[in-house]
């Protein structure tokens, strides 16, 4: 197999063996923490998590917007409205989350009221937005926000039967992934619908994501054990107090990094040759990603000694 043939090859695994549990993690992660839904009152949940979670969403979407307008040499008229109307859709991973708090908060006050309502309120929520349900992908993302919201109920015994756990996860997985390539599964390219096929894809993909999550998690903790309490683990727990952020800039800024694109696949000295295909993927591609982020941070860091520019950009008081 030839150098393309083995860096395509990697590339597809790689890509898999992400895609399979990128998005269900943070959805997962985000359920287990969103522990405020039993302590807090309905008023102030929906408050803490529409500054958290929607207005950073919203609002770094639209500064940006503005600027790719300006960048762009875009007909303003024509470049607002298409910013108004993308706005609701935009970061469509956040948009979810916080979608799923609320359903999360309004179920959890209702059932503390009447368990028969927080249910009958449930099921109607599914037959009255029937085609809407899987709006930014909330029906997708909803097992994996309440196997987080479960795994924090059942945190003790989930770690008693970490290594069960771990063996059965990568066993389901292995089968699955090995069965059901990412055109499969693919949310994007086959969202929930309420018929067979769909509901079949449906079901695959959770299974995948769950597994895959939950193994995740279990192989992060024990590293972490055998490192201990070092620099290196420190450092990537401070940047795990910027999630949000770095999910919300790092997109903007590969957003107006593209007009950049030929200047940067000019940098391959290689050229049009399997090497070349390598540097650029392996080299480039993965300096530029480390780049970005980095930026990223520095932008976070500049954000949080305001408390108005934390608060808008970063949904941080």
């Amino acid at each position: 197999m030839s150098s393309s043939g083995y860096g395509k090859m990697l590339e597809f695994l790689y890509f898999c063996f992400i895609y399979s549990f990128h998005m269900p993690l943070f959805m997962m992660v985000s359920g287990y923490f969103a522990r405020g839904i039993y302590t807090k009152s309905f008023a102030d949940n929906l408050k803490h998590k529409t500054l958290q979670i929607l207005l950073p969403s919203i609002s770094t979407y639209i500064v940006v917007g503005f600027m790719l307008i300006y960048m762009r040499h875009e007909q303003w008229g024509y470049g607002l409205v298409k910013l108004g109307m993308n706005c609701f859709t935009s970061f469509w991973f956040l948009k979810a989350l916080y979608i799923l708090y609320v359903v999360g908060i309004v179920f959890t006050w209702i059932y503390r009221k009447s368990k028969y309502m927080a249910l009958v309120w449930g099921i109607s929520l599914f037959i009255l937005l029937r085609d809407d349900v899987e709006f930014v992908h909330c029906m997708s993302m909803l097992p994996f926000f309440l196997t987080g919201m479960l795994l924090y109920k059942l945190e003790k015994r989930f770690w008693e039967n970490k290594f069960k756990i771990a063996f059965v996860s990568a066993f389901v997985c292995a089968i699955l992934c090995w069965r059901y390539d990412i055109v499969d599964y693919n949310m994007y390219m086959h969202p929930f619908h309420f018929d067979i096929p769909s509901i079949y894809l449906f079901v695959i993909r959770t299974l995948i994501g769950i597994f895959a999550s939950l193994l995740c998690i279990i192989l992060i903790r024990l590293i972490c054990d055998r490192l201990g309490d070092i620099g290196l683990v420190r450092a990537f727990a401070k940047v795990g107090t910027m999630t949000l952020g770095i999910y919300v800039f790092h997109r903007e800024i590969v957003l107006l990094s593209n007009r950049f694109a030929a200047r940067i696949e000019s940098l391959n000295i290689f050229g049009d040759s399997d090497m070349g295909e390598l540097f650029y993927e392996y080299g480039i591609c993965l300096t530029a990603t480390l780049l970005f982020m980095a930026i990223s941070i520095l932008i976070i860091l500049i954000l949080r000694k305001n408390k108005y520019s934390r608060l808008i950009f970063l949904g941080e008081k």
